[in-house]
């Protein structure tokens, strides 16, 4: 399974959202293009959390959910992989509030810095604060596009 890179670009009046190929693996704001109007989406643990529970309108589920802590360094991985697991139950479960809730737990404040979700037959997205993501297949991307789109006043 071969993962392909992406990154999602937004107009300026924050109407439009599409991606293009990251095959360079490029930093994500090296997509901001001031001069034409495009930008990267920026979001925070809380967009990326809602966008988790929009995707699943589209048949794409919450899987994991990347934590750091406040300052973006890695967690215990214990504590880490039991906070993602509550965390994704409360997004399978569409309780938005409850997923911010835990991102307080034990060894808390958590950063969300990615959210992995799969499609039913197996097809995988990661996405990332800054837009960029990775697919395991082109399937799911018009439908986490879809869903990502559902964000455009907040990033």
């Amino acid at each position: 399974m071969a993962w392909q890179a992406k990154q999602l670009v937004r107009d300026a009046e924050r109407t439009k959202l599409w991606y293009v190929s990251n095959d360079s693996h490029l930093a994500p704001r090296t997509f901001d293009d001031k001069a034409h109007g495009n930008f990267v989406p920026r979001w925070g643990s809380t967009a990326l959390l809602h966008l988790a529970i929009q995707a699943r309108a589209v048949h794409l589920d919450p899987m994991r959910v990347e934590l750091r802590d406040v300052a973006l360094m890695p967690m215990d991985h214990e504590i880490a992989e039991q906070a993602s697991e509550r965390i994704v139950e409360a997004l399978r479960s569409g309780d938005l509030d409850a997923a911010e809730d835990l991102l307080d737990g034990p060894g808390g404040p958590y950063v969300v810095m990615s959210v992995e979700l799969e499609s039913a037959d197996g097809a995988r997205v990661v996405v990332e604060r800054y837009g960029g993501f990775e697919v395991t297949e082109d399937e799911p991307i018009p439908a986490f596009v879809s869903a990502a789109r559902t964000l455009l006043s907040i990033s």
